[in-house]
């Protein structure tokens, strides 16, 4: 029974001849075992059944992807095909949606990562890691990370045509870019205006291709106290920083508002009167959302299902 629970489980994973030959392969080995008088030629037939369980989905799923990660991509693609997940596409901070504390990812091929996935995972999110992606470059093909590239061959390999995606961009531009071209006494806004066109401009190129588009806004930003490392460069002051996140979010917000797209966010409730950060939401390395986030978060994720009481 329990054998046949993890065959069907995968019926939407195999076309039909595949599966017909799963099926006819683990009635050998079931009948082997049943047939067996010894210990050796049980445990022969219960390894075949695990190792044909635990093989790779056919070629339309992994022609074009190498053999580094494919176990961990069969294993999300059985989650996001059976439960029906909601892919989190972007930089480091889709890490959150893991429900791990610190980052935790794995490639799947492609110079694309997941995340581990815990076994208290409640299958809502699908954590989609395109590497260090700037909003400003994520439309340019030809950006350093690839994020545009990657992002089309998910849509041709990966993301259910139609499907929910959310897409978490802009934190790396407001900490380490916004004022490398002003200083903190320049208005800032012209600056993040230009971010900000060319995230629309992918999140509308998104919505053409049918897809239902979210936005998780970026979260407040590394305090001043935090040392700098070279993972993290940061530019201008925690205030200022807060501040052009401040406009990034609300300017963002309005756009998905006018365009009949979902904008959640939690960096409202980050952020002090003084425009500091409140350091008790974020992880240790002070840079990515904490698990202590985790209420504020699932305030905005009401959003994604609010016929759920």
């Amino acid at each position: 029974f329990c054998v046949s629970m993890e065959l069907n489980g995968r019926q939407n994973l195999y076309p039909p001849e595949t599966l017909e030959s799963m099926h006819s392969r683990m009635q050998q080995s079931i009948a082997l075992v049943k047939a067996s008088s010894d210990a050796d030629t049980t445990i022969t037939g219960l390894q075949n059944m695990i190792d044909l369980l635990s093989e790779h989905p056919d070629s339309q799923y992994n022609s074009d992807i190498d053999h580094t990660g494919k176990k961990q991509l069969d294993q999300i693609r059985y989650i996001y095909e059976t439960y029906h997940t909601i892919p989190v596409i972007g930089d480091s901070h889709v890490n959150f949606f893991s429900g791990n504390e610190q980052l935790t990812f794995r490639p799947i091929g492609k110079d694309i990562n997941t995340c581990f996935l815990r076994s208290d995972d409640p299958h809502l999110f699908t954590p989609l890691h395109l590497g260090p992606c700037l909003a400003y470059q994520c439309m340019n093909p030809a950006s350093t990370t690839g994020f545009f590239p990657k992002l089309n061959y998910l849509c041709e390999h990966f993301l259910k045509p139609g499907g929910t995606v959310i897409f978490t961009l802009g934190e790396i531009d407001m900490r380490s870019h916004v004022f490398r071209h002003v200083s903190e006494t320049d208005d800032f806004s012209p600056v993040v205006d230009a971010i900000l066109q060319r995230y629309t401009e992918l999140l509308s190129y998104m919505k053409k291709r049918g897809y239902q588009v979210c936005c998780w806004g970026p979260i407040a930003t590394q305090p001043d106290r935090c040392p700098v490392v070279g993972e993290y460069p940061r530019q201008g002051s925690e205030i200022h920083r807060n501040a052009a996140t401040r406009y990034y979010n609300d300017r963002l917000k309005a756009f998905c508002r006018e365009n009949d797209m979902i904008f959640m966010s939690v960096f409202y409730d980050m952020v002090d009167e003084n425009g500091r950060t409140k350091a008790e939401y974020l992880s240790s390395d002070l840079c990515h959302l904490g698990q202590s986030a985790l209420p504020l978060a699932k305030k905005q994720w009401q959003l994604l299902w609010p016929d759920t009481p």
